[in-house]
């Protein structure tokens, strides 16, 4: 709980710098940029410090598998744009999660879907902008998956990372 406690605050204070911005840039597409730049800041910020947190384990990666990985990172979480999920309706949905053993998506409202579903939402927006990359696809589509039912390496580190921030 302390740790929701500290990820909400560090939500409402969160801020991105230039040269972090600069580095995204440089990182992702054009339309993926789009879409980057679409998360709330907060989102962003997440983001960068999943993929800040790849780049001091990555170890014996190859370049290719880097590359991809710190643009799953990047991207992980696009299937939150303009869903309604703010910190305040996260922590909503946080909080009707714990007491949702079934994990049953709700029909409504549209952030509790979001929360379940940004997933598969940002693989929807990705294949809708044309990017094709399959291992890309798979990365942000299972990234919420139990780590230890895992076993894609790539996958695994992505997960760690996301939930180390």
């Amino acid at each position: 709980m302390v740790y929701r406690v500290k990820q909400f605050f560090k939500s409402i204070t969160a801020k991105t710098t230039e040269d972090e911005e600069m580095w995204v840039k440089k990182v992702l597409n054009g339309q993926q940029q789009k879409l980057f730049f679409s998360l709330p800041i907060y989102e962003q910020r997440h983001s960068i410090d999943v993929a800040k947190s790849i780049m001091k384990k990555a170890g014996q990666l190859n370049k290719d598998e880097y590359n991809l990985l710190i643009k799953a990172a990047l991207l992980h979480d696009i299937g939150k744009v303009n869903t309604g999920l703010n910190p305040i309706t996260k922590s909503i949905a946080v909080i009707y999660d714990c007491f949702n053993s079934r994990k049953k998506i709700p029909s409504k409202p549209k952030f509790l879907q979001a929360y379940y579903l940004h997933p598969d939402l940002g693989v929807e927006f990705l294949q809708r902008d044309g990017d094709a990359n399959k291992t890309l696809l798979f990365l942000i589509s299972n990234h919420h998956q139990p780590i230890d039912k895992v076993s894609n390496e790539l996958l695994k580190l992505l997960i760690e990372c996301d939930e180390e921030n």
